[in-house]
């Protein structure tokens, strides 16, 4: 947020506040208080990039990324879908940036969006991933034959 020599203490609260509210799908992202003019928080804005852009390119082995998995589910189970429990079996990182991450799950289409926001942000915590975005995408095990 630039230019925060205009803004009186409790003003500054209150935009970061609503920047929050607005990029609430974006609460994973670290919020930098700036001013270019004065060159107020410069430094820490640079070191957050990259710090950011070091986590875009993680990657996370497959024995620790089933481990993080394993520590999610004891926390909280999946739901049940049509009846019967939500299962993940195992999970890989895929190729690029962000880190995106592969499970194969029993129902992929059970997933809902309330639980796959919980699993990110515990993965995100526990693979060190706190300030980069992370895609998880289900597939049926089934599917896995291609």
């Amino acid at each position: 947020i630039n230019k925060i020599d205009m803004l009186k203490e409790k003003e500054i609260e209150k935009v970061v506040n609503q920047v929050k509210e607005k990029l609430y799908f974006l609460s994973y992202a670290p919020i930098v208080l700036t001013s270019a003019a004065k060159k107020i928080g410069i430094d820490e804005l640079l070191n957050k990039i990259v710090y950011v852009y070091q986590q875009a390119w993680k990657r996370v082995g497959t024995g620790q990324l089933n481990r993080a998995i394993r520590q999610v589910l004891a926390l909280r189970q999946p739901p049940s879908y049509q009846g019967k429990p939500l299962k993940i079996y195992y999970a890989t990182q895929l190729e690029g940036k962000p880190p995106a991450f592969l499970l194969f799950v029993n129902k992929a289409e059970g997933f809902k969006e309330n639980y796959v926001k919980f699993l990110e942000a515990n993965l995100r915590k526990l693979l060190g991933l706190e300030n980069a975005p992370i895609k998880l995408i289900f597939r049926d095990k089934e599917e896995e034959r291609d």
